[in-house]
């Protein structure tokens, strides 16, 4: 059964009724794939606490709908199809919240010299 937020009544998704970040964070999620820190910025404009961010957070994880290592390799393969270069992706991925590391890697394993060479 689904109850929608209207005053104090919530949702009832997957049997368990979802605290407000939690919640707030799926329905943002529902629309598009998003890295940890989009969505951590997303709660924070929204006003809730550090602590709630990090169990919304959490909560994506442990149910693998969030997955910052699987959005970039979606994203890098979208931008090599639009002949973007590698120092653009990286600088794109940064500012999603990527770390260099998993940027760095993937794009190594993604988009070797030679593909970038054709594209140039």
């Amino acid at each position: 059964m689904e109850y929608w937020n209207v005053g104090i009544k919530r949702r009832k998704l997957c049997g368990e009724y979802m605290n407000p970040a939690r919640e707030r964070a799926v329905f943002y999620l529902a629309r598009f794939a998003r890295t940890s820190k989009q969505v951590a910025d997303y709660l924070k404009r929204k006003e809730f606490t550090p602590e709630q961010i990090q169990d919304a957070l959490a909560y994506l994880k442990e149910h693998r709908y969030l997955n910052d290592d699987s959005f970039a390799e979606s994203f890098i393969r979208e931008k090599i199809s639009h002949k973007d270069g590698p120092f653009k992706i990286k600088q794109m991925l940064f500012q999603k919240g990527i770390v260099p590391d998993i940027s760095n890697r993937l794009i190594a394993e993604l988009y070797p010299v030679e593909v970038q060479q054709e594209n140039a």
